[in-house]
């Protein structure tokens, strides 16, 4: 499962790897491209992909499960970031494969300043449709069913939660080189390199986590995500003190 702006693209370029390209299947989009036949003949298939939709097939046993969080805020600024700055990304088919109502978003974040406490409180507090899909507890949408334009709540909360061990392996894109090796030992490969980091954005945020006041706003929207994100540091830490002891 690929969460947007959570170190993804680095960590996808490094499994595929370790299959035959033709059984691989990358930036798949949810559950119009997938069926039990498509699972069927893919040994690697990664894409943003809510974890329900892909758990609706039967052919889901199969796979071993990864999903990589990221710290809260830092994934929410990065997103916000990233979307503001579609309309300019060199590869113009980025945007234009965009729905309207997503670029009517990428064009809002363009037209208000960000860096101003009050702007990005009033935009984020007042969170509105595609708005509210893109931004509000992310990474609790990809772990929990909820629907576009419905706020998070603490039922999806404690569902994510729940979800979470269903999937095989959880790294922390902070911890990332801990996460590969971890992740090494569970599938019996050796630990490469340090990976290449992949897909970051040059375009400074006006989002300042050195800020306390819009921490405060960020963690606002934040609140499940942190749950779910605490929960994986805390798992990550108690495996690699696992795979570090074995080997010694």
């Amino acid at each position: 499962m690929h969460v947007p702006k959570a170190a993804g693209t680095s960590i996808n370029a490094w499994l595929k790897e370790h299959f035959d390209e033709a059984t691989t299947a990358t930036q798949v989009e949810g559950k119009r491209q997938i069926t039990e036949e498509f699972l069927a003949r893919h040994d690697y298939v990664t894409g943003h992909i809510p974890f329900h939709e892909f758990a609706a097939f039967q052919n889901r046993e199969r796979f071993f499960k990864i999903a990589f969080l990221r710290d809260p805020c830092a994934q929410l600024i990065s997103h916000i970031n990233w979307v503001r700055c579609l309309p300019s990304h060199p590869i113009r088919q980025h945007y234009e494969s965009m729905g309207a109502s997503q670029k009517l978003v990428a064009q809002k974040l363009n037209q208000i300043d960000l860096s101003d406490a009050t702007v990005l409180e009033d935009f984020l507090l007042n969170l509105d449709g595609m708005e509210r899909a893109l931004f509000d507890n992310y990474q609790t949408r990809f772990m929990a069913e909820v629907e576009p334009g419905v706020r998070v709540t603490a039922k999806h909360g404690r569902l994510a939660l729940h979800t979470f061990d269903s999937f095989d392996f959880v790294g922390v894109t902070e911890q990332f080189e801990d996460s590969v090796e971890v992740l090494c030992g569970k599938l019996g490969w050796d630990v490469p390199d340090p990976l290449a980091k992949l897909n970051q954005n040059s375009n400074p945020s006006p989002i300042r986590t050195s800020s306390p006041i819009h921490l405060r706003i960020l963690k606002a929207v934040t609140l499940y995500d942190q749950a779910l994100y605490d929960t994986a540091k805390a798992r990550l830490e108690f495996a690699t003190r696992g795979v570090r002891s074995a080997a010694a």
